[in-house]
C-alpha cells in the first residue's frame, strides 16, 4: 500500500525471497538430508535476501535516491522526466496495461532525461502486492509533477501512455 507523502518504495519482494529461501532449504533437508546443501543455500539466500531488502527509491526535496542491488545513485528531479513500470525484458509497460495488471516481477523504473532507464529490483511486483510497481510509479510521478511538471507531460507525451525507452541502465 503507496500512502501519500511516503518518502521510500520498496515492495515485499525480499520478504518473499525470504519464504523461498526457507522453503527450499526443508526441501532440500528432508528430499536429499544434506544439512550442508541447505546451510549453503540458506546463507546464500539470505544474503540475497538482503540485497534485495537494500533495493528502494528513497525520496528527498532535491531528487530521490535509487538504490539497486549494489549501486546506488543520486538523481535530481530535473535530471527525471518518468517513473515507469518495466517488465522483466525492460520493456515500459503502458499505463494503460498497469491499469489491468503488471506482469509478476515487473518493476518501477526512472527514466532520465537522457533515455536512460534506472531499473528498482527492490520495487517488484510480488504475489502478496501485485500491484506495487503501478502506485508506486503513480505517486513517485505526481511527485514529479509537483517539482517538474513538464517532465512527465513530456515522457508520457500529454497521453498517458509511456513514450519509447531510448536505452536501457
Amino acid at each position: 500500500m503507496i500512502q501519500e507523502g511516503q518518502s521510500s518504495f520498496r515492495s515485499q519482494v525480499s520478504y518473499v525471497n525470504l519464504v523461498a529461501v526457507l522453503v527450499m532449504t526443508a526441501l532440500i533437508i528432508v528430499v536429499s538430508n544434506s544439512k550442508v546443501g541447505a546451510l549453503v543455500f540458506a546463507a546464500i539466500g539470505v544474503v540475497w535476501t538482503g540485497i534485495t531488502l537494500r533495493s528502494s527509491i528513497d525520496v528527498g526535496d532535491e531528487g530521490f535516491t535509487v538504490r539497486g542491488l549494489l549501486r546506488t545513485r543520486r538523481l535530481s528531479w530535473e535530471d527525471t522526466d518518468a517513473f515507469v513500470v518495466v517488465g522483466l525484458a525492460g520493456e515500459a509497460i503502458s499505463t494503460a496495461a498497469e491499469a489491468t495488471r503488471v506482469p509478476m516481477l515487473s518493476v518501477v523504473a526512472a527514466l532520465t532525461s537522457g533515455g536512460e532507464l534506472v531499473r528498482v529490483p527492490g520495487t517488484a511486483s510480488t504475489p502478496i502486492d501485485p500491484d506495487f510497481p503501478a502506485h508506486a510509479a503513480a505517486e513517485l510521478n505526481r511527485r514529479l509533477r509537483l517539482r517538474s511538471p513538464v517532465a512527465t507531460a513530456a515522457a508520457t507525451n500529454g497521453s498517458g501512455a509511456v513514450a519509447p525507452v531510448l536505452s536501457r541502465g
